[in-house]
């Protein structure tokens, strides 16, 4: 992912480029992992050579920008889920050298300042300016506004069915994470409509890996083992 760095690591990495090179499959998929437990995982995880590393600001208080600190030089890119659309959250996320991972986008509205929000002005959206054609020489404003990417999080059935007005009517989103593990039969059903809308549309999809077949509960089972060693070495060393 050195080919994507910025020219300053306080900036984003050009992770949209570096998006649109693998769905264009100039460049193998995006492998990356989920740093949601604590910053010390991620220092350990960062020399491993992943493309890119979920940084969850929701569900855990991460330090963001010193995660980032532990980013291999710049050989991962960082993406970080913030807690909501909130547009500050949104610009010290950005401010630490990050792309953009917003959740629980279900509409429109929702969906236009997220985007606004992760773009430097003047590309914001203005009615009747930002909204037209722009000028196709790439300038400044451009350069700057192609490195951090915006992914956002389609996590229920209405959000399935506005997803085609959603990626009509908002430039800007470089891919769509679907929280796809519901497995009642209508969700299943509704991932069909999800997966025609991301390709009438011809952007990337993103999700969770997972085992398949036995080894998803066989590491289940070992994590629990763990856990369960983890415990008595804790009471055999009380002992002593």
């Amino acid at each position: 992912m050195r080919d994507y760095m910025a020219s300053s690591q306080f900036q984003p990495h050009r992770a949209r480029q570096a998006i649109q090179d693998a769905h264009m499959k100039r460049t193998p998929s995006l492998i990356g992992y989920y740093a949601g437990l604590a910053v010390p995982i991620t220092r350990r995880l960062a020399p491993m050579g992943f493309d890119w590393v979920w940084i969850d600001w929701e569900h855990s208080a991460m330090n963001v920008e010193t995660d980032y600190a532990f980013m291999s030089n710049g050989r991962t890119i960082p993406f970080v889920r913030v807690p909501g659309h909130d547009e500050a959250m949104i610009a010290y996320a950005l401010g630490a050298g990050a792309s953009i991972v917003a959740p629980y986008v279900e509409t429109v509205e929702q969906a236009k300042p997220i985007v606004s929000a992760v773009c430097t002005a003047p590309f914001r959206y203005l009615a009747g300016l930002t909204d037209t054609p722009v000028d196709p020489e790439r300038g400044f404003w451009e350069s700057l506004n192609g490195q951090a990417a915006v992914m956002i999080q389609i996590e229920s059935l209405e959000a399935i069915q506005n997803l085609d007005a959603i990626l009509t009517e908002v430039p800007g989103i470089d891919a769509v994470w679907l929280g796809a593990l519901d497995a009642r039969p209508e969700w299943l059903e509704a991932v069909v409509l999800y997966r025609a809308t991301v390709e009438k549309h011809n952007k990337p999809h993103a999700g969770i890996t997972l085992a398949k077949g036995d080894e998803l509960p066989a590491d289940a089972l070992k994590l629990g083992e763990l856990m369960g060693d983890l415990a008595a070495s804790k009471e055999t060393l009380a002992l002593k």
